[in-house]
C-alpha cells in the first residue's frame, strides 16, 4: 500500500474515531471540523499547532479527493511520511485520550500540610516555591485548602492578624473550607476525565470568581483520597 492509499485510510479512520469519540452519526455533521475547532480553542499551544495541521490535512484531503482522475499511484500528489505519522497519533490520542490523572501533578509531590503544621513555616515554603496555595489534607482526603486568600479572610474579619512561632494552620480553620474563599473556587474530577473537558473549566467563572485548582480523585468525589491535582499551567505544558 503506498502512502498516498495510507493516507486517505487513516483519515477515514480518523473520521469513524472521531463520530464514536463526539458520539455523531449525522454525516453531515463534520467531525475534522469540530476537533479542528476543539484544538485552535485549546488554550495548549501544542493543540494550536495540531488544529493548525490538521485543517492543513483536511483541505488536502478534500483537494485530492476531488480532482479528477487522480488514484493513489499517481506520482503528482505524493502523501509524505509525516503526515501519515500525524495521522496515526491522532487516531491513537482518540482512541486512548489523555485523562485528568495523566496530567494531574501526583499528591505525593505536592506541597501539602496539616492542621498540626506551623503556619510560619507553611508560609515560608510557599514563597520558597513560589506557591499561592497549599492542600490540607486530613487521611489522605482534602480538608482544606490554606492561601493568601485565607490569610486576607482572616484580617478582613478579625481585624487584625497574630502570627506567632507557635501558630499552626488550625487556628485558620473556618477559612480553610474551599467553599469559603472569596475570589477563588476549588473542584473535584474523576481520574479518567478527559482532557478535552477539563480545558473549558478553567475558562468559566462560578459567582465572579476564578477556578483555582483541580483536586483528582477516583471517582471525583470530595470525600475520596486525592491523588492529585491540575492547575491551568498543567494544561499549558500538555
Amino acid at each position: 500500500m503506498t502512502n498516498n492509499e495510507l493516507f486517505f485510510n487513516l483519515y477515514n479512520e480518523l473520521d469513524d474515531c472521531l463520530r464514536n469519540y463526539y458520539d455523531i452519526s449525522n454525516l453531515a455533521t463534520s467531525v475534522i471540523v469540530k476537533r479542528i475547532n476543539e484544538l485552535n480553542n485549546s488554550p495548549s499551544i501544542n493543540d494550536n499547532k495540531r488544529g493548525e495541521q490538521l485543517d492543513i490535512i483536511r483541505n488536502l484531503r478534500n483537494s485530492l479527493a476531488h480532482v479528477e482522475r487522480v488514484v493513489a499511484s499517481d506520482e503528482n500528489f505524493l502523501i509524505n511520511q509525516n503526515i501519515i505519522d500525524f495521522l496515526r497519533h491522532e487516531i491513537e490520542i482518540v482512541d486512548h485520550p489523555v485523562t485528568a490523572f495523566k496530567i494531574c501533578v501526583p499528591i505525593s509531590k505536592v506541597l501539602c500540610a496539616g492542621l498540626d503544621c506551623n503556619v510560619s513555616e507553611v508560609a515560608n515554603s510557599m514563597i520558597k516555591n513560589g506557591y499561592t496555595h497549599i492542600p490540607i489534607l486530613k487521611d489522605g482526603c482534602l480538608y482544606g485548602v490554606f492561601s493568601e486568600n485565607t490569610i486576607f479572610s482572616y484580617f478582613v474579619e478579625k481585624h487584625n492578624i497574630k502570627i506567632t512561632n507557635k501558630s499552626i494552620i488550625l487556628e485558620y480553620d473556618e477559612y480553610l473550607n474551599i467553599h469559603c474563599h472569596a475570589t477563588e473556587y476549588f473542584i473535584f474530577v474523576a481520574k479518567d476525565m478527559k482532557i478535552s473537558e477539563i480545558y473549558p473549566l478553567f475558562a468559566k467563572k462560578n459567582n465572579c470568581k476564578r477556578l483555582s485548582m483541580i483536586f483528582v480523585t477516583e471517582h471525583g468525589k470530595e470525600n475520596e483520597k486525592v491523588l492529585g491535582i491540575i492547575t491551568s499551567y498543567d494544561l499549558l505544558i500538555n
